[in-house]
């Protein structure tokens, strides 16, 4: 993702029984807008992917005894 983008918003739509449509809107520098799309087979995995690509890759994701668990 380039410098210039910046976060507009983000949505999640159900689109038959397994698959979430997420779509991260961008601007560049004002000037336009342009979509980010991933199809997910779970809302849970569409929430997932938007916390990742919203911070860049730089999360982690642990367990309740503190084990990192893998993001994929």
């Amino acid at each position: 993702m380039p410098w210039s983008a910046g976060f507009l918003r983000a949505k999640i739509e159900k689109k038959g029984d397994a698959a979430f449509l997420l779509t991260i809107t961008y601007s560049w520098y004002g000037l336009m807008n342009y979509d980010v799309v991933f199809l997910e087979t779970s809302l849970e995995n569409a929430k997932k992917k938007l916390l990742v690509e919203r911070s860049h890759d730089h999360i982690a994701f642990y367990d309740e005894s503190g084990k990192e668990q893998p993001l994929h």
